[in-house]
């Protein structure tokens, strides 16, 4: 009688995502500019950390009402002034066995603390119809991660799926 196979390591996996948002960055952080960027990095400049299947860009501003406490007004808005804009972004990242989130962008380890430095993300946006409509390239500015969880699925033997959903909080957007 033979002996049972036994497996000693996780397969290698590949994963095809269904939609195409190739996500690249400045590999292990860059140093920003005191005064903003002056020149926007083109992407061949930049390192292709992977490809995401989904991206949530929460872009928000409060404002405050001024009001004049006077008997002939009656409190009524004189002004409306607007908050500080806050960006927000969410990558849905398939992890393939090889590396997480945060190592794919070229910080050792899983807990936040190993980011030192700011991130810059280029998401580039597939198109429908390259010949009609070029890509769409959107760049995040200093960016840092706000939590790296994972999500580990086993849906049947051998078949592990590794999501992370990984918050980044932006210094600012600029689509090109």
């Amino acid at each position: 009688m033979a002996a049972p196979f036994l497996r000693t390591e996780i397969p290698y996996t590949q994963s095809r995502l269904k939609s195409l948002i190739k996500v690249f960055g400045t590999f292990g952080g860059y140093q920003p500019s005191i005064s903003g960027p002056t020149t926007l990095p083109s992407l061949s400049g930049l390192s292709l950390i992977g490809a995401v299947t989904k991206v949530e860009v929460d872009t928000k501003r409060g404002a405050t009402e001024r009001r004049e406490l006077n008997y002939d007004t009656m409190a009524k808005i004189l002004e409306m002034v607007p908050g500080l804009v806050e960006y927000k972004v969410s990558f849905n990242y398939v992890w393939l066995y090889q590396a997480s989130f945060m190592e794919a962008c070229g910080f050792a380890g899983q807990t936040l603390e190993y980011q030192t430095r700011p991130m810059l993300f280029a998401l580039q946006l597939p198109s429908p119809d390259p010949a009609v409509v070029p890509t769409k390239t959107i760049l995040l500015v200093d960016c840092w991660l706000k939590a790296n969880p994972a999500t580990f699925d086993v849906e049947s033997r051998d078949d592990l799926r590794i999501v992370q959903s990984v918050d980044v909080a932006c210094g600012g957007i600029v689509e090109t």
